[in-house]
């Protein structure tokens, strides 16, 4: 599941890089109202938990750039001491990015912590600073989706029975970034 991937990941950056409180404060932008969405969020719980951190989770439901930046935004006015931000896509993290930048954060805290699951050209540019603070990303590349997805439809026009396909995403990082970008 790439919500427990992703939590664990975040997880031991906070164990880490000395987490603030006893109860580090976690916004989670998550969705519950799909299956995707509700595995993810519910795979991050459990990823934070696996990891041994100590952490106070806030829930945000988000589905989208603007719900993401007003979701940091309510955070933060609640919980101003907020280092701790996870994703479970794209468009709430980028939205969450731009209101943490608007609110003063410096783009490379190093106290801060920002991750998600998938990522765009437009995110990959942003995390390929090391200095970052938006520093987890779990994501598929576009080929690993396309082809399996390619072969399926050739199947089914062929009358082929067709098979269920497990992708999973893979944390992106300095070595393998320019693999994930999107021509």
């Amino acid at each position: 599941n790439d919500g427990i991937a992703l939590g664990e990941a975040v997880g031991a950056w906070i164990l880490e890089n000395g987490a603030t409180s006893a109860d580090e404060p976690v916004a989670l932008l998550g969705y519950w109202d799909t299956d995707l969405g509700r595995e993810r969020s519910e795979g991050i719980v459990e990823g934070l938990e696996n990891s041994g951190a100590s952490v106070s989770i806030t829930e945000h439901s988000v589905i989208n750039l603007d719900d993401g930046y007003q979701a940091a935004q309510n955070q933060l006015a609640a919980v101003p001491d907020t280092k701790v931000w996870i994703s479970m896509g794209n468009d709430p993290a980028l939205g969450a990015y731009q209101a943490l930048l608007d609110a003063g954060v410096d783009p490379e805290s190093d106290d801060v912590v920002l991750g998600n699951i998938d990522t765009t050209n437009e995110i990959l540019d942003i995390i390929s600073n090391e200095n970052s603070f938006w520093r987890i990303v779990f994501s598929l590349r576009v080929s690993d989706l396309a082809t399996p997805m390619a072969q399926m439809l050739i199947d089914a026009a062929e009358g082929k029975e067709l098979s269920d396909v497990m992708l999973a995403s893979e944390m992106v990082t300095p070595e393998n970034i320019e693999t994930f970008y999107n021509d």
